[in-house]
């Protein structure tokens, strides 16, 4: 439920301060957690190190897709064609590689995997992994509000998406 919290966020974000509704912001993902395995699982580099790697594969693909498509594209309806023109290639890319074929529903090797809370009320235990999650998720959830309503940054992002005309007129 917290990953599906921080996509949501991510998308409810760009869709409204662009009102473009990005389709490609989970094919961005999925690419970043392919490579990240990839270089980790595969390749033998350090958790964190293929972690990074995978998030500053995403940060590139999305300020390149942006510098050099959606800027130039005239209106949110066409941008939003064209997210879904860059999910498909990004999907295309991940079936491509050969070695990501067979890996569908392995576990990414946290090194948090098997550690966890157990609650003995409820019989069950929570996995560290899960609780990071939700710490992170509630940590973004805080810093989005803040930024959106506290300050001058946020105050413009959302005088943009309001009206943009009269955002660009007044400054």
């Amino acid at each position: 439920g917290c990953v599906y919290a921080l996509i949501a966020m991510g998308m409810v974000l760009v869709y409204r301060t662009t009102g473009v509704l990005n389709i490609a912001h989970g094919g961005v993902g999925v690419l970043a957690g392919f490579v990240a395995w990839d270089l980790n699982t595969l390749r033998g580099w350090p958790y964190f190190a293929a972690i990074t790697a995978g998030i500053l594969l995403a940060i590139a693909a999305g300020l390149l897709f942006e510098r050099f498509i959606a800027r130039k594209v005239p209106n949110p309806f066409l941008a939003t064609v064209a997210t879904l023109a860059l999910f498909l290639l990004l999907q295309g890319l991940v079936f491509v590689v050969p070695w990501w074929g067979n890996t569908w529903g392995q576990l990414f090797p946290s090194p948090l995997l098997g550690h966890g809370v157990h609650i003995p009320v409820a019989a069950s235990s929570i996995s560290w992994d899960q609780i990071v999650l939700l710490i992170v998720g509630v940590v973004v959830f805080a810093g989005l509000w803040f930024l959106l309503r506290r300050t001058r940054l946020g105050m413009a992002m959302r005088a943009v998406s309001d009206d943009s005309t009269a955002a660009r007129i007044m400054g």
